[in-house]
């Protein structure tokens, strides 16, 4: 009877430990997602930011060589 409920409680601690693995990885990959949409959102701004300055510069540039 002991060694019974010593199995039956050893493949529960098993089941909760897989259990346990199994949402922090889900928990993982959705956080991984995430960093990467908000990096892909960061570069995005990025390029549109420079895209502006570069704008800026060439107006800079035609007024610097106007007389």
């Amino acid at each position: 009877m002991v060694s019974l409920v010593h199995t039956a409680a050893t493949g529960i601690r098993d089941d909760v430990v897989t259990m346990f693995c199994k949402r922090m990885a889900a928990i993982h990959k959705k956080g991984r997602d995430h960093l990467e949409a908000l990096r892909e959102a960061h570069r995005a701004e990025s390029e549109r930011l420079l895209g502006v300055f570069g704008d800026v510069l060439s107006v800079v540039r035609e007024a610097m060589t106007q007389p």
